[in-house]
């Protein structure tokens, strides 16, 4: 059986692990046993000792993924659908193991995202969400503001652009105030970040991929 290796911890009565997907599933496919069977071990031994651990993991992203590749091997696959419910609950999650780690609540913070850019900006025709996330994405697409200083300094790495706030978002809202909401969701999409927009209600209803769901 597959074990962790032994690390020095400080004195703990309980413990939340939040799991990834590329934990679990390292091998790209299902559950990667010698990962599965290290954890059940630690917890195991760690119950047998009197300590409580709570374990997080959801495995979505190793179930996607797994869903992709097959549709890119031979068409095949199968459609995820997802509610505004269940892609948000990775927010939950870290709120969960906060408390449970540390006793701290989590508190509405509007959309003042910790990391930047991380929320919606006004745009020529609304609002679009500009996420610079994966981040290993963000620095390619930040050519589009044709800004060279959000590639230079401290805006190059998100702990220098989470210090400089209102400088990076002095520098990408002038450019997102003349792009359409639908434009900039394409080139988001394009670039492979989480960008979207903020739909209306009669948006929403009228939209190509909704309908070709039959989602109403």
């Amino acid at each position: 059986m597959s074990t962790l290796p032994a690390q020095a911890l400080p004195r703990w009565r309980r413990a939340v692990l939040k799991v990834g997907s590329n934990l679990l599933a390292a091998d790209g496919g299902g559950l990667t046993p010698r990962h599965a069977e290290a954890l059940a071990a630690f917890i195991a031994a760690s119950h047998a000792e009197g300590r409580e651990v709570v374990l997080v993991s959801s495995g979505a992203v190793a179930a996607g993924r797994a869903l992709l590749r097959q549709h890119a091997r031979d068409g095949g696959g199968d459609v995820i659908d997802l509610s505004l419910q269940e892609s948000a609950i990775e927010n939950g999650e870290i709120a969960v193991t906060e408390y449970l780690a540390s006793g701290k609540l989590a508190r509405r913070n509007g959309d003042n995202h910790a990391m930047v850019p991380w929320r919606a900006y006004p745009c020529a025709d609304g609002e679009a969400a500009i996420i610079g996330g994966p981040i290993r994405h963000w620095l390619k697409a930040a050519e589009m503001f044709g800004e060279p200083a959000l590639l230079e300094g401290p805006l190059a790495d998100m702990g220098g652009r989470m210090r400089e706030r209102e400088k990076l978002e002095g520098l990408i809202t002038p450019w997102l105030a003349q792009q359409s909401k639908r434009e900039l969701f394409h080139r988001g999409q394009k670039a492979g970040l989480a960008w979207s927009y903020l739909a209306s209600i009669a948006e929403a209803l009228a939209d190509p991929q909704f309908a070709a769901r039959g989602f109403f």
